[in-house]
């Protein structure tokens, strides 16, 4: 699974920080992460641990897995840039002042060199972000 780094330079599971962060919000929130980041591979970092079968298994015994939404503004082993998808709405948005944008919309948005991936259960069809 994706990897993020803590601020001491350490590896922290991305499934296990989206439980953590779950566990502490109310039974009804709804979550939305949005990573406008790389997500390739680096050969000089330490591998990192996973159990991503267990945070996958918590996420889905607490419901959490339902109640979120992950956009990654790049697709696994893509470059994120500059000009970044997090941009790309937020000035779409600006422009055509709206107060937000369907989920599935966000991938229009999407620019030739860089494809987002957007991870949800059904359900997130007519859900705005950013999310009210």
């Amino acid at each position: 699974g994706d990897c993020l780094t803590n601020t001491n330079g350490t590896l922290c599971e991305e499934l296990y920080l989206s439980g953590q962060i779950a566990g502490e919000l109310k039974e009804t929130a709804k979550i939305c992460f949005f990573y406008d980041t790389s997500r390739g591979e680096s050969k000089d970092e330490e591998s990192a641990v996973t159990n991503t079968l267990e945070s996958k298994k918590g996420l889905q015994e607490s419901g959490a897995d339902r109640r979120m939404v992950k956009i990654y503004a790049a697709q696994v082993g893509k470059q994120a840039y500059v000009d970044s998808f997090f941009q790309h709405i937020c000035q779409h948005l600006t422009d055509s002042e709206l107060t937000g944008i369907k989920i599935p919309e966000m991938m229009k948005l999407e620019s030739e060199r860089q494809k987002c991936q957007i991870e949800c259960v059904p359900g997130w069809d007519n859900t705005f972000w950013p999310l009210e």
